[in-house]
C-alpha cells in the first residue's frame, strides 16, 4: 500500500466577528425607478442619513412587506440602490 503525501494546504484562519457595515444615503431615486420594497429601504436610510446594516434590518421589520427575511430583501435590492447612486455600503 502506498503512503499518502502530506497535504500542503495552509490552514484557514478562524472566522472573526463580522465587520460593521454602514449604509449611507446619497440621493433620491428617480420617480418610479424603484419597487415599493426598495423605496421603503431607501426611505429608512434617508431618514437616518447613515445607519449600520444591522439597525437597518431592525427598522425594516414591519415597514417592508415580504415573506422573505429582511436580510434577503436588503441583499436583493442593495445592488440596485448602489447602481442608481442612492446609497453607498461600506465595511
Amino acid at each position: 500500500m502506498a503512503k499518502k503525501k502530506a497535504s500542503k494546504k495552509k490552514a484557514q484562519p478562524k472566522a472573526t466577528a463580522p465587520a460593521k457595515v454602514a449604509v449611507v444615503f446619497k440621493k433620491d431615486a428617480p420617480d418610479g425607478a424603484l419597487p415599493p420594497q426598495a423605496a421603503e429601504i431607501l426611505s429608512i436610510v434617508k431618514g437616518a442619513g447613515k445607519i449600520e446594516r444591522i439597525e437597518l434590518l431592525k427598522k425594516m421589520q414591519g415597514r417592508v412587506k415580504t415573506k422573505q427575511t429582511m436580510a434577503t430583501i436588503f441583499s436583493f435590492y442593495r445592488s440596485t440602490l448602489v447602481r442608481l447612486g442612492c446609497i453607498t455600503v461600506t465595511a
